[in-house]
């Protein structure tokens, strides 16, 4: 489960080198080791704050969620969604390089209907897969 999951990263992580042995005294010299190391962990498995299908695959398959439960939107909807999303986000950076000029606009427009579209996959992806954790974590443990 988890578990294997954790200890197969963690030794994987160990395996790295100098920089690793650093983390582990770090968590050695925690009130609550393990504890710092799931921090550390969640930290690692959002930090790309989760912009495309593969990062969220990513934390499907650590998870051990059902993928098909979680991803009940069709692949071209999720990349539309995510390609959308990363390049509001990239038009958004303030670009001091350029000056503004008068009536030229630098922003993409973009239809409401469009973007309520690309908005429920993401609320889907994300209700699905709170639905699934929960499930996850209220069934019986062996």
């Amino acid at each position: 489960g988890v578990r294997t999951k954790a200890i197969e990263h963690f030794s994987k992580h160990l395996a790295k080198g100098d920089t690793a042995f650093k983390d582990l005294a770090r968590w050695l010299f925690q009130d609550n080791p393990r504890s710092a190391m799931a921090s550390d962990l969640i930290e690692e498995l959002t930090s790309g704050s989760l912009q495309s299908k593969e990062q969220v695959e990513k934390v499907i398959d650590y998870l051990k969620l059902d993928k098909k439960n979680v991803l009940v939107v069709k692949d071209a909807e999720v990349k539309a969604a995510f390609d959308a999303r990363n390049l509001i986000i990239h038009q958004l950076d303030v670009d001091f390089s350029n000056p503004p000029q008068q009536g030229k606009r630098t922003r993409t427009q973009r239809q409401r209907k469009e973007m309520v579209s690309h908005s429920n996959v993401v609320f889907k992806i994300a209700a699905r897969f709170l639905l699934e954790v929960e499930t996850k974590l209220s069934a019986p443990h062996s």
